[in-house]
């Protein structure tokens, strides 16, 4: 049952690997929504959009210059890693 555990929460942080680096080559590369890298982005956002969403209502993103910097990856990947580091992965 760890195992199963510690494969899920490493499958979610790629899966959300992914979907950070895909979010900025749809948006800087401003590809159309029926290109492939369009369509594995949505995929994975609808994956990891409702967690995101959670830790956004209570963690802002942060202003940096004219940007928005989104701390909320981070402390997700930081929580699971320390779930992973707890039950022994």
């Amino acid at each position: 049952m760890i195992q199963i555990v510690c494969y899920a929460a490493t499958a979610y942080i790629g899966i959300m690997l992914v979907s950070i680096i895909l979010s900025y080559v749809v948006m800087i590369g401003q590809l159309p929504s029926d290109h492939v890298a369009s369509r594995i982005w949505r995929l994975f956002s609808r994956l990891v959009d409702p967690v995101l969403a959670r830790i956004r209502m209570v963690v802002k993103p942060v202003r940096i210059g004219s940007a928005m910097l989104d701390l909320s990856p981070i402390i997700v990947i930081i929580a699971l890693n320390i779930l992973q580091a707890v039950i022994g992965c």
